[in-house]
């Protein structure tokens, strides 16, 4: 419900289009709204989800044009009613004159307890886990990756933290360091790792102090390859 925990900052200019929800089951009595945000303001894609109604919607007509450190994301708008809404699938393209990509993984609960190592997915679902093996991601190109992002919603650990990209078991060059106590957005703007067909990759986040836990609401990175992902 707090807009900037969900919203992904841009690293290029993309043409932002074709807004796509799959609604698997729609037993709400009101009709509702799913439209794009930039910067905290409506975007002009949008669909009306009808009340009790599921299936598929698109926006084939409006697109949004964004920029470099953009933050956008998506915003459900359901009038006061009763039953539920149960979004399978949300999906857009951004199209772009070269071939850069955000590489994104998001949750709405994760809070990583203090003194623990543990890997997560760079892509879908900010899931942690013990094993590293269980989250990597198998690349199939090239790509220099950078800009690694992410927002700490809650932090009441009482020692530093770290979220850091991995590839193939060892670290990257790209780190987050996060103080004791400290939420809100961080950006490595200075590392990059270059990575191949055949890397693994996955973040690792390492969390200090003796007491305390911390929250990621999201995790991206900037991948800019010979081909789109």
């Amino acid at each position: 419900t707090i807009e900037v925990k969900k919203q992904a900052r841009i690293r290029d200019s993309y043409t932002w289009a074709s807004l796509y929800v799959r609604v698997t089951t729609n037993t709400y009595d009101a009709a509702g709204t799913m439209r794009s945000r930039i910067n905290g303001a409506n975007g002009n894609q949008t669909i009306t989800i009808p009340a009790a109604t599921a299936g598929v919607f698109e926006d084939n007509v409006n697109s949004d044009n964004i920029v470099n450190n953009d933050l956008v994301n998506w915003l459900l708008n359901v009038p006061a009613g009763s039953g539920a809404i149960y979004i399978s699938v949300l999906s857009s393209f951004l199209t772009a004159v070269g071939n850069v990509t955000i590489i994104e993984a998001n949750t709405t609960v994760a809070t990583q307890s203090f003194g623990l190592i543990q890997y997560s997915t760079v892509l879908g679902i900010f899931e942690l886990a013990a094993a590293e093996v269980n989250t990597q991601l198998l690349l199939r190109q090239a790509s220099t990756l950078s800009n690694l992002r992410a927002y700490c919603s809650i932090n009441t650990l009482d020692g530093a933290s770290t979220l850091r990209l991995r590839i193939n078991g060892a670290n990257g060059n790209q780190v987050l360091d996060i103080g004791a106590g400290t939420t809100g957005d961080f950006e490595d703007i200075v590392n990059t790792d270059a990575v191949v067909s055949g890397d693994r990759i996955a973040h690792c986040l390492t969390t200090g102090g003796t007491a305390g836990g911390l929250f990621i609401t999201i995790a991206q990175m900037k991948s800019a390859a010979s081909n789109r992902w």
